[in-house]
């Protein structure tokens, strides 16, 4: 399975390029690959860098995320595999 993690994340659909990459994930013991723009970097963070989701962060659901650590200035996100790869079917 391969999910556009833009159109998980409630943004236009990914427009693959030569940059765009499948970042494979195991969630509940599947192989998933998530299409993305483009992988930047990749980093090792300790668990005692990681802070709770701030609440005003914009553009995309905080449900997505599961903690961020701020780095040279920077916020990483981390993101909730399981609220990600899981459907979330609403009941009208």
């Amino acid at each position: 399975t391969v999910l556009d993690l833009r159109t998980v994340l409630g943004l236009k659909p990914c427009e693959v390029t030569t940059k765009s990459r499948n970042v494979i994930i195991n969630a509940d013991q599947e192989n998933i690959g998530l299409l993305v723009d483009r992988v930047a970097d990749v980093v090792s963070v300790r668990e005692k860098e990681l802070d709770p989701p701030p609440a005003n962060i914009s553009g995309v659901d905080g449900r997505f995320m599961q903690n961020v650590c701020t780095r040279d200035h920077q916020l990483i996100v981390i993101l909730d595999v399981e609220e990600v790869t899981v459907p979330n079917f609403e009941t009208a």
